[in-house]
């Protein structure tokens, strides 16, 4: 367990106290209103820990970037393709699929991720008005 620093504790609070899905360069830019003096590495470097240590999670999105999330508890996500934004879906996890995936291809699956892409009820709504 690496010792707590006061950068780790800037960067965990921006990623709980949000309850938003942010990029590194999103957590790096409000970082900098706290502490002007870090850097991108920093920032990456803290992000990684908490992951780590299990108090945040991390995943890709449509661009291939990573994503940092503070809901830790397994779950499905849905992005906008039209405004990009990123939501959470109250839908239960299916440890089922891990378990068929296991039994039928001998696989030792562990978790799984699951992106929804679409277009959100605000952008729909948007289009319908042009």
């Amino acid at each position: 367990m690496t010792k707590f620093s006061s950068q780790r504790e800037i960067v965990a609070n921006i990623i709980c106290g949000t309850h938003q899905h942010l990029c590194a360069d999103e957590v790096l830019f409000m970082a900098k209103k706290v502490n002007p003096r870090l850097g991108i590495a920093t920032v990456y470097r803290n992000l990684n820990y908490l992951v780590e240590e299990g108090k945040i999670s991390k995943f890709r999105d449509a661009n291939q970037g990573y994503i940092f999330d503070s809901n830790i508890e397994k779950h499905y996500h849905f992005q906008c393709m039209t405004c990009g934004m990123l939501y959470d879906l109250p839908i239960r996890y299916n440890s089922n699929l891990d378990d068929m995936i296991n039994r039928e291809l001998q696989l030792e699956i562990d978790t799984h991720e699951t992106m929804f892409y679409g277009t959100c009820k605000k952008c729909q709504m948007t289009k319908g008005e042009n």
